[in-house]
């Protein structure tokens, strides 16, 4: 429940006193415990963190080649110059 005078806010949860503070009359005004904003703040730099973690493991999962298990035959440059027939020995012919 809350309730309010001239000079006072207080809200109570069944006979819980939960807040008390100092009536303020500034338009669009909020009060913020000093220790809830303590705690917001770190619980966003947690999160800042895990998120900033997830995304070095993600990149650093995309430069290793082999992360997904899957091998691929590497050959020799030239092979691929044969086969295109830009040095000798190309187009099935053999070097001479």
């Amino acid at each position: 429940m809350v309730r309010s005078d001239t000079e006072e806010i207080t809200v109570t949860c069944g006979d819980d006193l939960v807040a008390r503070h100092a009536r303020c009359w500034v338009r669009h005004q909020s009060i913020t415990d000093p220790e809830h904003a303590s705690a917001a703040r770190q619980l966003r730099e947690e999160v800042w963190q895990q998120q900033a973690a997830r995304a070095h493991a993600a990149r650093a999962a995309l430069l290793v080649p082999d992360s997904l298990g899957i091998e691929v035959e590497q050959r020799e440059l030239g092979s691929y110059d044969r086969m295109f027939t830009l040095i000798e020995g190309g187009g099935g012919k053999e070097d001479t």
